[in-house]
């Protein structure tokens, strides 16, 4: 063995195809190549003093730990074999850091016993392996960053009363499971207090009659309860968006659609949606004051993204001590949400669209504000772990849908400052917060109300079905 050959084990393990696949370049070359370059000549200079020494057995095991964590960054071991929906996740009660521990300590387990048993000429098998797959992520285009939607078609035309549909996931409403609390009082008598002044139509008793997303929001924008969902949602999964909708009657109703979305379902594929965004992560934002959006975040969180298990450990770790905080969606998309309503505000304004579209994963788990409505990342740890006590889980739920309306009525004011025309802003929730599984309150009460030009400030406390009331206000006017 000799050091050109621990150089190019070196550089092939560690290049991150995963900075320029996501244009993380853009943020900070200098620096990051800086740093690289530091990590590389550092790692070298110990491998080549391991190789020199008698016992041979120390100079292996630091190899295969760059081995490891060369396959570890080109193959994404979390994102193909421990991420949520894997079987060994699930059986470990959706623990993906002990599913991921243990995967990579059989991983780099079965590297050293290789090294061992094959000595140098195992070190170059292993090189040329690492080699070819670093050519076949340069050539994938899978995970890049241009995948996400981002475009605009829309002509000249002037709409001058454009609607606005406003989706807020997993957020209850008025007189639900988790309203049954100080907290939860709060915020009823602060969405009231939103809807008087803006001269809102506020439904104080409405369901859903699916609480799944998909179901949820195909059966609303179909018009009708559905029994076969396949031959409405593909559900072919890829690495920025889960679920597309095929059909969508009330897309069909326009001309001129601006679409703003997550990555969790994708409503773009439709031929009258002329302006299309998802949620991107590492673009400038004007975040929710606390939110630490700096290059640490961008770079930490894009090489989570890219879904190796060591970066999975680093992002949590930096997260642990309050280093950086989560751009990725949906904790991201909290922490951007008061910029996505002034890119709304721009797009009803334009009046270059018939209908703005919107689903955000706000105020979707995990939790994310304070009482102060600033963000804070220390709320979103241990969400999902089962730890978390029912009580915690409405109070923390409870204020982040209060501090929604908060946010609800910054636009608003914003809306009248602009004297932005419109037709009708409808905000509702795909369904509840779930918080509790068997609870019907909890899992189908959503948020539901209206603001239409022509009518006053009303509470509406009968029961109703938001695909119901969402079919009663939109087919039938049109």
């Amino acid at each position: 063995m000799n050091s050109k050959i621990n150089s190019s084990v070196i550089f092939l393990c560690f290049l991150p195809i995963w900075f320029f696949r996501l244009e993380i370049y853009k943020i900070d070359l200098l620096f990051f190549s800086i740093f690289l370059i530091a990590v590389f000549f550092l790692v070298l200079f110990i491998l080549n003093k391991l190789m020199n020494l008698h016992n041979k057995i120390y100079y292996f095991f630091f190899l295969s730990i760059i081995f490891y964590f060369g396959l570890d960054n080109h193959f994404g071991f979390h994102l193909e074999l421990t991420n949520s929906y894997s079987i060994l996740t699930i059986k470990l009660k959706d623990n993906i850091y002990l599913a991921s521990l243990i995967v990579a300590t059989v991983i780099f387990a079965l590297i050293l016993s290789f090294l061992l048993f094959t000595k140098e000429k195992g070190v170059k098998i292993l090189t040329v392996f690492v080699a070819t797959i670093v050519l076949y992520s340069i050539y994938d285009e899978s995970k890049s960053i241009k995948n996400l939607k981002n475009y605009d078609n829309a002509e000249k035309n002037i709409f001058n009363k454009p609607k606005l549909i406003f989706v807020f996931d997993e957020a209850s409403g008025i007189g639900g499971f988790e309203s049954n609390s100080k907290e939860g009082k709060i915020f009823e008598e602060k969405l009231r207090s939103l809807s008087k002044k803006y001269e809102l139509q506020l439904y104080e008793n409405i369901y859903t009659h699916y609480k799944a997303t998909t179901r949820s929001l195909t059966s609303l924008l179909n018009f009708k309860k559905i029994d076969n969902f396949e031959s409405y949602l593909d559900n072919k999964l890829s690495f920025f968006s889960h679920y597309t909708l095929k059909k969508n009657k009330f897309f069909d109703m326009h001309k001129s659609i601006a679409v703003h979305q997550s990555v969790h379902m994708n409503f773009c594929d439709h031929s009258n949606v002329l302006k299309c965004k998802d949620f991107h992560p590492f673009e400038n934002k004007t975040y929710v004051k606390g939110f630490k959006d700096t290059k640490l975040t961008k770079l930490v969180n894009a090489w989570k993204l890219d879904g190796s298990i060591t970066s999975l450990f680093f992002w949590r770790i930096l997260r642990q001590f309050n280093l950086i905080d989560v751009n990725l969606s949906p904790q991201g998309e909290k922490g951007a949400l008061v910029d996505l309503f002034d890119k709304v505000l721009f797009d009803l304004d334009s009046k270059k669209y018939d209908l703005v579209f919107v689903h955000t994963l706000v105020p979707h788990k995990p939790y994310g504000y304070n009482k102060k409505c600033q963000y804070d990342g220390k709320k979103s740890l241990g969400n999902y772990k089962g730890s978390m006590r029912i009580e915690e889980h409405n109070y923390r739920h409870n204020i982040d849908r209060t501090c929604l309306i908060s946010f609800l009525d910054i636009f608003f004011k914003k809306l009248n400052n602009k004297k932005v025309s419109f037709d009708k802003i409808l905000f509702l929730s795909d369904h509840g917060s779930r918080n509790q599984k068997d609870s019907y309150e909890s899992n189908h009460n959503v948020l539901f109300f209206l603001k239409d030009s022509y009518l006053k400030s009303q509470i509406i406390q009968g029961k109703k079905f938001s695909q119901d009331e969402f079919k009663n206000i939109f087919y039938k006017s049109n």
